[in-house]
């Protein structure tokens, strides 16, 4: 019959384990029908789309350029007003998905002052935006590299959910490509629910607390006391983030906060934060010193920056951005706008462009009070052992 020192082991290890975070990231099957505009291509709705609007179409490379992959593409054509290309998605109430486009845009007719807008959106939550861009620049001899990804993972809130694009320009065409929404399996919330197996694993250590509660009490109650305290206490989650543009990372940073806090975050709510760009560093106390256009808003539930497209501040209103904190002046600070446009450093007036926010969350990490608390519960529960053996020799 095992000993209770042993059923103490399997239930620390079982409650160790239930805490665990569930497996990696795995994609559902393709939901978009005709993303690559391939079938039914040389009409405004191509299969399995809708169309609203004038001059847009899908078309063949070789008619407006090339396409990101096989022989056709989506464009926005070259007039002002917008045109709105959509599709009715099947989902399943809040779960996530992950949505992607190819986009490129081709100014042909004026590369000093483009006039052009895309705004793609999933479930009424924007994924790509850009706004009178320059070229990416626009290659018809290589033609992967005339476009760069746009993704986001956006929560569905029914059993059908609005994929749509809005585009136009006048001084030359927007092209869309291989549009994708694939479910995420599992759900990506940090600190989801625990798999089956780590309930299971939790279910038979707390079994075994029982059991050897009445071989060893002192010893039990230390470590339950241990195991409780050590489960309560505080942990810290870290996001790490990272502007890119084409796959290159331009600036990057993170920040940290209390696990349990969920909603929209602000910069009150962290317990760290910086942010590196053009070889400046500005962490939390620089950021809250930092008043004007100050701004930062992380949804935890969806995973990302909560874009704010009407700024405020010393040079008025109107302006978009994803992460910003500058001095009245601009002589110090940093402003980063949406996907499709750039971000600045103020203190040396440089900046990028860039396409993509991507988001990486580290696991919770225990607060130093959490491991001490273990560290000593368990210290204590191996000197009630020895004492006990001591007590009563063999």
């Amino acid at each position: 019959m095992k000993t209770s020192l042993e059923l103490l082991a399997l239930a620390a290890l079982g409650a160790l384990l239930a805490a665990a975070p569930a497996g990696a990231t795995v994609l559902g099957p393709e939901l978009v029908v005709n993303g690559g505009f391939e079938a039914d291509y040389d009409t405004t709705a191509p299969q399995g789309w809708s169309f609203v609007g004038a001059a847009g179409g899908a078309q063949a490379a070789a008619v407006v350029g090339p396409s990101h992959s096989g022989n056709e593409l989506y464009f926005f054509g070259n007039h002002v007003a917008f045109d709105t290309l959509s599709q009715i998605i099947p989902t399943v109430k809040d779960q996530y998905y992950r949505v992607e486009t190819w986009l490129a845009i081709d100014n042909f007719i004026s590369q000093v002052n483009p006039i052009n807008s895309i705004d793609g959106e999933f479930n009424g939550q924007t994924f790509l935006f850009a706004q009178d861009a320059p070229d990416f620049p626009f290659d018809p001899f290589h033609p992967n590299a005339a476009y760069v990804l746009m993704t986001a993972d956006i929560r569905a809130y029914s059993d059908l959910t609005l994929l749509q694009f809005m585009g136009a320009a006048s001084t030359g065409d927007v092209y869309i490509d291989d549009v994708s929404v694939r479910q995420i399996l599992p759900d990506p919330i940090p600190g989801g629910v625990p798999e089956p197996a780590a309930w299971a694993l939790m279910l038979l250590g707390f079994g075994g607390v029982g059991f050897a509660l009445r071989r060893r009490k002192a010893a039990v109650a230390a470590l339950a006391a241990t195991l409780s305290l050590t489960a309560g206490a505080a942990s810290a989650t870290t996001v790490d983030f990272f502007y890119e543009l084409k796959g290159a990372t331009k600036a990057s940073g993170a920040f940290t906060y209390a696990t349990g806090k969920t909603g929209v975050l602000g910069y009150g709510d962290l317990s760290a934060f910086k942010v590196t760009l053009e070889g400046l560093t500005y962490d939390l106390a620089d950021a809250l010193a930092l008043t004007n256009y100050n701004y930062f808003a992380y949804d935890t539930a969806a995973g990302q920056f909560v874009p704010d497209l009407d700024a405020c501040g010393s040079h008025g209103c109107g302006f978009k951005r994803t992460l910003a904190a500058t001095d009245l002046a601009f002589d110090s600070g940093f402003y980063f706008n949406v996907p499709g446009s750039g971000f600045e450093e103020y203190s040396t007036g440089q900046g990028s462009g860039f396409d993509a926010i991507v988001f990486r969350v580290e696991d919770a990490v225990p607060e130093p009070a959490a491991w001490t608390l273990m560290l000593a519960g368990f210290a204590l529960t191996g000197a009630m052992i020895r004492r006990r053996r001591e007590d009563h020799p063999a």
